[in-house]
């Protein structure tokens, strides 16, 4: 896996602290975007790794919102959003609101 400048050296801190607490655990939903040729991997942690579309390129990684959440699943074409992905999220957003700001 290969890193992008932004995620190896401008959020190299973010990405040790996500690690630390949450951990890069597996990946649960994968949304893929045409139009920014993007996918949007959501681990079982909360966790979203942003990667470019064809490769195995990191551009960035970041908790995840809710609401960010539910725009996710929507995008992806389910109707509700994993019940236990669900749960964790508002854990973190409830535990660990400091990581949404590095």
């Amino acid at each position: 896996m290969t890193l992008s400048y932004h995620a190896q050296y401008e959020r190299a801190d973010r990405l040790a602290r996500l690690e630390e607490v949450l951990g890069f655990t597996n990946v649960v939903l994968e949304v893929k975007d045409y139009g920014d040729y993007k996918r949007y991997c959501v681990t079982s942690s909360g966790i979203v790794i942003v990667k470019a579309m064809h490769e195995d390129f990191v551009i960035t990684a970041y908790m995840i919102t809710v609401d960010h959440l539910y725009h996710l699943c929507m995008k992806a074409g389910k109707k509700q959003m994993p019940p236990k992905l669900y749960k964790r999220v508002c854990k973190n957003m409830e535990r660990h609101r400091d990581l949404y700001y590095i």
